[in-house]
């Protein structure tokens, strides 16, 4: 939970042992083209979804 009451959550999709390497990234649902998330990006509230595979995309 933010200071401005909004949250903002991290979630890894099939994170395991195996599954090192990061194939897509989602910031609110939408494609994330950019290797950075902002400040306000966070402030904003919201989830950051990283989509985990064994292969090297």
């Amino acid at each position: 939970r933010l200071e401005n009451g909004r949250t903002f959550n991290i979630e890894a999709r099939d994170q395991s042992e195996k599954n090192v390497y990061v194939t897509r990234v989602t910031l609110n649902g939408r494609d994330l083209a950019r290797n950075y998330i902002t400040y306000d990006d966070i402030m904003a509230g919201g989830k950051l979804v990283f989509y985990m595979s064994d292969r090297h995309r």
